[in-house]
């Protein structure tokens, strides 16, 4: 920086420090001392200092809801959840999904495939299961 000083004498060093010093930049100081090779950009008449930190505004909000509104949205949220269950186990489930079922690795989903313990269904190359075949193999260990 002594370099960058030492060839901008126009403007005095003491208004350099004060600009590095405050966050402003070398450039404020061009612009405040008026120095021919000062640029002002149009709307930035002002150099503004940095902010250290997060630089946003907090605040605390409290809302207050109707006891009416929270049952609703309880309903309604109960109702869904109920409604993708019900999806969930009608429709068929490949072996990821069996295994996430059942909380265990996908290679015990294949190992119960080849001993026979688990019922699946073919579509090509590709293993199928039900919900209800998986609970079946949870429920008679053998």
């Amino acid at each position: 920086m002594a370099r960058r000083l030492a060839g901008r004498r126009s403007r005095g060093r003491e208004a350099v420090r004060r600009a590095v010093r405050d966050g402003r930049g070398v450039r404020a100081a061009d612009a405040r001392s008026g120095a021919a090779g000062a640029r002002r950009r149009p709307g930035l008449d002002r150099a503004r200092p940095r902010r250290r930190g997060a630089g946003g505004v907090s605040a605390t909000l409290n809302v207050t809801f109707p006891d009416e509104l929270v049952e609703q949205i309880a309903r309604r949220t109960a109702g869904l959840l109920a409604e993708r269950e019900t999806e969930r186990a009608a429709g068929w489930l490949n072996a990821e999904q069996a295994a996430d079922y059942l909380a265990c690795p996908q290679s015990r989903i294949y190992d119960l495939v080849q001993i026979g313990r688990l019922r699946r269904k073919l579509d090509g190359r590709r293993l199928l299961f039900r919900a209800e075949w998986l609970d079946a193999v949870l429920r008679d260990p053998e």
